[in-house]
């Protein structure tokens, strides 16, 4: 049966409407102001599979060197070092959905343009899928496979051998968490591991910050918990840093890093984010209901990348498309794009997991 479909060049598909859901895509996606193509960027963009073919990217790291320097009376040659260098795959592949009207009659009874409500509705579902991507990747969740997983799978701290790059209040796994709630000393001894581990955690760029900074995300539960001690009263480390934060003009930033962003303790920004994930049994992988695993980042915490459709210059693709006579219409939205935390060596690189209790407030 023939079925009428239209090219990229019919006039009801113009180029304008992939380049439109595009922006709008990345104008929903909550870190993308912290994407960039430096090595100081806090996620890295590797621009190399936009331009080529293939579905996996290669990404090399070369570690410091580790002995101390000759001096006039050593012999340098039979005493060179040798270079380590440890590498990093990560694949792309499509994210895609589509949207069917069912015949001309209900595009006739209503008052709005349904063409435009399927590409708004497809941009929210692209960059609320992405979105979510990005924090599963960072926090470990390699459970999460798909596009939920970034099309990548993530290296869950607590699964290394030993363990690293975990702060949690002594228990083993998230499973084990029981009234660990967050607080600022987590951050704390974040800071000295990001500082002391081998490679060292780099702080980022951060756009409308004059200097490199760490970023927290943290979930709005975590947030409460934060606010508030044990005892209910408020947290006066916090106050101080909302006080600091709103003299500093963090509040009226042209700039602001992301949307979210509450503050800055030692040169960490935190930031709020509904998508920090669920914490992982370390044996089934399932949700752990009651845990939130916020996550401490540093320079290049993930790399993502995007790929060409088609061999064109658009990144997105909008497809429409007529069935049944032309009686049903449908439009296709999607993108071909990878995220991956960067992990070396099998062990994360620029990331830390301060896992827990976490939970919706009650009122007593």
């Amino acid at each position: 049966m023939a079925v009428q479909g239209f090219a990229t060049s019919h006039a009801l598909v113009p180029q304008q409407w992939s380049e439109g859901l595009e922006a709008e895509v990345l104008k929903k996606i909550s870190w993308a102001s912290l994407v960039g193509k430096r090595s100081d960027s806090l996620i890295q963009w590797k621009d190399n599979l936009s331009n080529k073919p293939g579905d996996t990217d290669t990404i090399g790291l070369r570690m410091q060197l580790n002995s101390t320097p000759k001096t006039s009376s050593d012999a340098v040659e039979g005493n060179e070092q040798t270079l380590t260098i440890h590498d990093m795959t990560f694949t792309i592949d499509e994210v895609v959905d589509a949207v069917r009207f069912k015949n001309v009659i209900d595009r006739q009874r209503v008052n709005f343009d349904m063409r435009d409500e399927a590409k708004a509705a497809l941009a929210d579902q692209l960059a609320n899928a992405w979105d979510t991507a990005l924090f599963n990747q960072l926090a470990g969740r390699s459970a999460t496979t798909g596009v939920l997983g970034g099309h990548n799978t993530a290296l869950d701290p607590y699964a290394a051998s030993p363990a690293v790059h975990i702060v949690s209040r002594g228990a083993a796994a998230d499973e084990s968490l029981s009234a660990d709630y967050f607080d600022m000393d987590m951050l704390d001894v974040a800071i000295e591991i990001a500082k002391t581990t081998s490679p060292a955690i780099r702080p980022a760029k951060i756009p409308g910050f004059d200097k490199p900074m760490y970023v927290c995300f943290l979930h709005p539960y975590q947030i409460s918990d934060l606010r508030a001690t044990a005892s209910g009263s408020p947290n006066t480390i916090w106050g101080l840093i909302q006080r600091d934060y709103r003299q500093g003009g963090g509040e009226q930033s042209s700039n602001p890093a992301i949307t979210g962003a509450l503050g800055v303790y030692n040169d960490v920004l935190l930031v709020e984010n509904s998508r920090v994930p669920l914490g992982q049994n370390s044996s089934t992988g399932a949700d752990v209901a009651a845990v939130r695993r916020a996550i401490f980042c540093g320079a290049q915490s993930a790399v993502m990348g995007w790929g060409r459709l088609g061999g064109t210059p658009r990144r997105f693709r909008w497809t429409e498309k007529q069935f049944d006579y032309d009686r049903e219409y449908g439009v296709a939205a999607g993108f071909l794009g990878g995220i991956k935390q960067t992990q070396f060596n099998s062990l994360p690189f620029a990331t830390i997991v301060l896992s827990t209790t976490a939970s919706a407030s009650t009122l007593s």
